[in-house]
């Protein structure tokens, strides 16, 4: 899910998060 993502730029890495 990179989708999430986008929405926090600040840690694309954390979209489990």
């Amino acid at each position: 899910m990179y989708l999430h993502v986008r929405r926090s730029s600040r840690k694309p890495k954390l979209s489990r998060q």
